[in-house]
């Protein structure tokens, strides 16, 4: 029987063990870190994105700059555009058309 068996791993074994370890935790957290980024910049476009349905409702919110154009459509339509830029550089533009009768409901 040989003197080493059962001894347990080299240190070659163990410093490879360790640089797979190091690099595997070095992945994950990079990619925890874009998950984070994404959820961010999905969480803002939806901040602007019901920014500009605000201004499109004539609740135009705080904040926030916003522009309203309005252009001609068919069948005597008019066709709302509200563009909305927020805190950093948040934007979004949503349209929306509206037909006769108007009543109120025209920003």
């Amino acid at each position: 029987m040989n003197g080493n068996a059962g001894r347990g791993f080299s240190l070659a074994e163990c410093l490879i063990a360790l640089l797979i370890l190091s690099l595997s935790v070095l992945l994950l957290s990079q990619y925890h870190r874009q998950l984070v980024s994404s959820y961010q910049r999905q969480w803002a476009q939806r901040d602007a994105v019901r920014a500009a349905a605000q201004v499109l409702a004539g609740k135009p919110p705080a904040g926030w700059r916003s522009d309203v154009s309005r252009q001609p459509a068919a069948d005597g339509c008019v066709r709302v555009i509200a563009h909305t830029e927020g805190p950093f550089r948040r934007q979004a533009t949503l349209q929306q058309l509206f037909c006769p009768p108007f009543g109120d409901r025209l920003p």
